[in-house]
């Protein structure tokens, strides 16, 4: 699915609505899906530049995301993302 992405968080903390910038919201492939590792299965979403799956993410992975709220335009993701070995909520607001 087509959607620009806006991360609202950075380091687990909430990024004022001033510092999501149109600018910082790529738009790219969003995908969901299931990954089967050492420590279970989980599910992951990525936002790449292309429908390919060697496309570079635009945004880190965001690990066992869940459907927070549905609008009009648009949808909210919760997750965790990792940064330097460590993991922070992280939320993407996502525009269709």
């Amino acid at each position: 699915m087509r959607v620009r992405v806006k991360a609202l968080r950075r380091r687990g903390k909430r990024i004022s609505e001033y510092g999501t910038l149109a600018g910082q919201a790529p738009a790219g492939d969003l995908t969901l899906q299931s990954v089967v590792g050492g420590r279970g299965a989980y599910a992951v979403a990525t936002l790449k530049g292309g429908s390919a799956p060697k496309d570079p993410d635009l945004l880190p992975p965001l690990y066992e995301p869940v459907l927070v709220a549905v609008g009009g335009t648009g949808f909210l993701l919760r997750g965790f993302e990792s940064v330097e070995e460590a993991s922070f909520v992280q939320e993407w607001h996502c525009e269709v």
